[in-house]
């Protein structure tokens, strides 16, 4: 179901052309830091994630966000787990820093 045809078409294109997140190298590299199975997982990509961040947060922690020095936007991605066995309760917290461009360096 969706609110437009537009919105039809833009997933019939993430889909047809295999765009989604899953089928990109760089989440493929940090889903192999997360473990396999897990009773509550969060995960958030900062770059996907720039917009509701900028409506939801505070001006202070969006700025921070937003900030040329170290801060969240140098980072690609952060998960959260929980898992349950036997039980014990295990947690595991994952973040991964944004991969250098090697397109842009000054010779």
């Amino acid at each position: 179901m969706a609110n437009s045809e537009s919105e039809i078409t833009s997933y019939n294109d993430t889909y047809l052309n295999h765009k989604f997140q899953s089928k990109l190298p760089l989440y493929n590299q940090f889903n192999k830091l997360t473990s396999e199975r897990g009773n509550v997982a969060w995960y958030i990509n900062f770059k996907n994630a720039q917009p509701i961040l900028k409506r939801d947060l505070a001006n202070d922690f969006y700025n921070n966000f937003e900030c040329d020095e170290t801060g969240w936007k140098n980072f690609y991605a952060a998960s959260y787990q929980l898992v349950a066995a036997d039980k014990n309760f295990y947690t595991s917290f994952c973040l991964s820093l944004n991969q250098p461009d090697t397109t842009s360096k000054v010779r």
